[in-house]
């Protein structure tokens, strides 16, 4: 089997903040990371639709590398270390 690699663009998620959740003192903000709700996603290769769904389940995710503290990213770009905005506690 040969080897290929394919360049695809970079896919993104939306993080929704609440503002009442904003606690400048602690300089901490609580965001809703996903609903699980089905995303519509472009197949780069084939040119087709597909729908992206997240399991809620406990249990689906391992999030002990994100509670190490993952960077949050400036709309996702990590193209260099000035995109870092903060970064995630739990």
């Amino acid at each position: 089997m040969t080897e290929r690699r394919i360049n695809l663009p970079q896919m993104s998620r939306l993080a929704t903040v609440t503002p009442a959740s904003i606690d400048q003192k602690a300089r901490t903000v609580e965001l809703v990371w996903s609903t699980g709700a089905d995303v519509t996603r472009m197949d780069w290769l084939t040119n087709r639709p597909w729908v992206e769904r997240l399991s809620m389940e406990p249990g689906a995710i391992r999030l002990e590398r994100l509670n190490a503290g993952a960077p949050v990213l400036d709309s996702h770009r990590a193209y260099a270390t000035d995109n870092v905005i903060g970064v995630v506690e739990r």
